[in-house]
């Protein structure tokens, strides 16, 4: 008799096993920033390539740790979420590049959220609208922290999680995007929120529910020419920069989760700057 068939992402396709997966996992959007990061990591084994999943766990610094390839949108990352946690994962650090609603920002800045607008669409299928998708605080602490250690430029605010890149391009077929986005992202300007990936609601209101930690970093990648228009930089040069910053903020929150169950406290506490 035929037994019947999993859903084809269990367990990423029956190739993700308990053990595979560390409780720090990194969530970048593409593939080859899974490679950037495991080129840093102390060791590192490739557990499986599903679809657009690709896994690596190994060690950091001598914490454990996992990276897994995300693609874009809120029904990827949630997928993700949803095979990873069962599996060990405790600790999710989504890593990327921005997309441009925000206009107030340098070219080159790391976008820390500690927040995101739910324009996704995706965390509409766990919990109302008025739920809020937020960051957890000691994410939103460690990477400050650590871009702070590395001197990268940073900012720390709610992000902008829309269902589409929101086209800034007025011309050809892009102009429909436009035309229904354009109000979107002037509103999310003018009220201060800073570009983001697409993927923080759906993380931020999946780990809340399920009692996880998230965080978000992603760079900041356009300026303006002469003529005030938007412009890609230095891609390259930026993921670097995100990909150092994600690996910094996981070794800080790995140090800091051993000093509080070292002292049997549950959360880090800031401190205030001695005088």
């Amino acid at each position: 008799m035929t037994q019947p068939r999993k859903f084809v992402h269990s367990n990423f396709g029956g190739e993700c096993f308990p053990g595979d997966i560390a409780p720090y996992v990194f969530l970048p959007t593409d593939a080859h920033q899974v490679e950037m990061l495991v080129g840093h990591w102390d060791t590192a084994r490739r557990i499986t390539h599903h679809y657009e999943y690709l896994i690596y766990t190994g060690t950091f610094r001598g914490t454990p740790v996992s990276a897994c390839s995300t693609g874009l949108g809120g029904m990827s990352v949630a997928i993700a979420i949803e095979e990873l946690a069962p599996l060990g994962a405790q600790t999710f650090l989504q890593l990327g590049l921005s997309s441009l609603p925000d206009t107030s920002s340098e070219t080159g800045n790391l976008l820390i959220a500690s927040g995101a607008v739910r324009f996704d669409g995706t965390s509409m299928d766990y919990v109302r609208p008025e739920y809020p998708a937020i960051a957890h605080f000691e994410l939103v602490m460690a990477a400050a922290a650590a871009a702070e250690q590395l001197g990268f430029p940073y900012r720390i605010g709610i992000v902008s999680s829309m269902a589409s890149s929101g086209a800034h391009i007025k011309t050809g077929l892009h102009r429909f995007l436009y035309d229904h986005t354009d109000s979107m992202r002037g509103t999310l300007n003018r009220v201060g929120v800073m570009g983001g990936s697409g993927e923080e609601a759906t993380l931020f209101v999946q780990s809340t529910i399920y009692g996880l930690r998230a965080g978000s970093i992603n760079g900041f990648p356009f300026g303006r020419d002469g003529e005030n228009t938007w412009i890609l930089t230095d891609l390259q040069e930026l993921e670097n920069r995100v990909m150092q910053a994600g690996l910094e903020t996981m070794a800080v929150l790995a140090a800091w989760d051993q000093w509080k169950k070292r002292e049997s406290v549950p959360y880090i506490t800031p401190h205030l700057p001695e005088s």
